[in-house]
């Protein structure tokens, strides 16, 4: 009779195997830390985000409480059409501005109807307040347009529900590249969209 031994081969492999990995922690418990790995900080809010057509996050800094929004413009800008949302008070707000494949009311869930092709949801953010405020509503134009934007076809304001104000930009060409900065003096949310 005859005994086939399936395993001496396999058994000699995970022997150089468990071999090789004992060497290699005892080489890395020599390791000194003469090298240092240095990762960049995390951040959310950039001063100047990249010129592109993904969602874009600030966050608000802690004394943007009680602000409201009193002005919005829209005009051609350089090479850009540039919407400004102006706000009460010196912090600047957190912000969240992205591509919507349907504009959606905050507080109602209804449908709110922008003109355009494509559709720019922008949310703006008051600091967490746990008094809440009482910050006098936005008294301007619901709807804006400009005779010298080239990819704005209007702005829309919505509503404040919770300290977050709502705007959508209804936009004329396909999905454009975009970016967000914030203004000081007066205070500032800046969206500008490449033609």
């Amino acid at each position: 009779m005859s005994v086939r031994r399936y395993g001496a081969k396999a058994s000699v492999a995970r022997s150089a195997l468990g071999a090789a990995a004992i060497i290699g922690l005892a080489l890395l418990a020599g390791c000194t830390d003469s090298t240092t790995i240095t990762l960049p900080p995390v951040t959310t809010q950039a001063p100047d985000s990249p010129y592109n057509q993904d969602r874009k996050t600030g966050v608000p800094e802690g004394e943007a409480v009680g602000i409201s929004l009193t002005k919005i413009t829209v005009r051609r800008n350089g090479d850009t059409d540039r919407v400004e949302y102006q706000f009460t008070g010196d912090a600047i707000p957190g912000w969240t501005v992205q591509y919507v494949s349907q504009p959606v009311q905050n507080g109602t869930n209804q449908p709110f109807p922008v003109a355009g092709r494509w559709i720019l949801e922008v949310l703006i953010r008051e600091a967490p307040n746990p008094f809440g405020t009482t910050a006098p509503p936005y008294s301007g134009p619901d709807t804006l347009t400009s005779p010298e934007a080239k990819s704005i076809a209007e702005v829309r304001y919505s509503t404040v529900d919770r300290q977050v104000t709502q705007s959508f930009i209804g936009l004329n060409a396909d999905q454009p590249v975009f970016r967000v900065t914030s203004l000081e003096n007066p205070t500032r949310i800046i969206v500008d969209i490449g033609a």
